[in-house]
């Protein structure tokens, strides 16, 4: 490899979502931001705000989340507290983040 090459990306992890009656798979680096308003046994829905909403494919979330029933609790528990969540797709890499929830739940490990 030259020095002007650079080493070829990984690629993205699998994450689907719901467009009209299509199941398509994203295909480039994104992140998704916003709130859960409709949590189902196949999918979960994030609203962007402004009317803009992406229905996800819960199964694509079970590796980052540690499965689905912990899914299902950390997603549920998001919607409950009307949470702002960041699911971020990169090359190689996908990320659940929601600083509120954290905050709680260090709280109540502190509690014991």
């Amino acid at each position: 490899m030259s020095a002007h090459q650079l080493p070829p990306l990984e690629e993205l992890p699998l994450l689907r979502h719901r467009d009209g009656g299509d199941d398509l798979a994203f295909t480039h680096p994104m992140t998704i931001v916003g709130r859960v308003i409709h949590l189902g046994y196949d999918t979960v829905t994030i609203t962007g705000g402004r009317g803009t909403f992406t229905e996800l494919y819960m199964e694509d979330l079970y590796d980052l989340l540690d499965g689905p029933e912990m899914a299902m609790d950390i997603l549920l528990d998001a919607a409950e507290h009307e949470d702002e969540v960041h699911i971020r797709l990169t090359h190689g890499h996908l990320s659940y983040e929601n600083p509120r929830q954290t905050e709680r739940l260090a709280k109540l490990v502190e509690a014991g």
